[in-house]
């Protein structure tokens, strides 16, 4: 603890936390979508699921996340400005996907 410098985190928890949710229709086979900060965020993670219309449930059926990702998937960049994701659905039956991102005011 004595080796921290608990001034400096100040700016990072502090800052104000939103989650962003990107949903398309409901579909029965491939879907990929972006969730995005506004300007003056960056996405400090995210992820993806495949959702039953109309609740926040997931599925439990076969559809599998194909990838999420930071937007732009850049290695060793500090400017994500959203999630990434993409999924097939397997099911036979019609699924929400859906992608989210974490974004926070970008640090002056």
């Amino acid at each position: 603890g004595a080796d921290v410098n608990e001034s400096t985190l100040k700016g990072v928890m502090a800052s104000p936390v939103r989650m962003v949710v990107s949903q398309g229709a409901p579909v029965q086979f491939g879907a990929e979508s972006v969730a995005s900060c506004a300007p003056s965020e960056k996405a400090i993670g995210g992820g993806a699921a495949w959702i039953q219309p109309g609740t926040n449930s997931p599925t439990q059926l076969e559809a599998p996340v194909t990838a999420s990702m930071p937007e732009p998937a850049i290695p060793g960049a500090d400017g994500a400005t959203g999630w990434r994701g993409a999924g097939r659905n397997l099911s036979g039956v019609d699924r929400a996907f859906r992608v989210y991102a974490i974004c926070v005011p970008k640090q002056p």
